[in-house]
């Protein structure tokens, strides 16, 4: 019982589910548009870079729309590589005009990048 306490999320996730693999996951980093290219994307990666450690973590996943250059060329910089792509995925955009915030649903090319810690 208390064996379990000592391990990682890692280590955990290994004993008690040995075909699973425990990974972190990158999801909704966003920058305003004022702060963009002021280095705030990249810290912030560094700074999951440094928790996907702390918690004994070997990888970081991450999607992000192949349209969106600027966060891919972004992560590329932050060493991640594209593991895969799904060119039938959808993404949603907020619906112009009306007074009340409506999403709708978009053809998208969802691409899975990862790293190594």
């Amino acid at each position: 019982r208390g064996t379990y306490r000592k391990m990682s999320a890692a280590e955990l996730t290994e004993a008690l589910f040995p075909e699973y693999k425990c990974l972190a996951l990158l999801a909704n980093l966003a920058v305003a548009p004022a702060a963009r290219g002021s280095g705030l994307g990249r810290r912030l990666c560094a700074r999951c870079d440094e928790a996907a450690d702390d918690w004994e973590l070997p990888a970081i996943m991450l999607q992000v729309e192949l349209a969106n250059a600027p966060a891919r060329k972004l992560y590329e910089a932050a060493g991640y590589g594209a593991v895969f792509a799904d060119e039938g995925a959808s993404a949603l955009r907020v619906r112009p005009g009306g007074a009340e915030l409506q999403l709708e649903s978009v053809p998208s090319t969802l691409l899975l990048m990862g790293k190594g810690v």
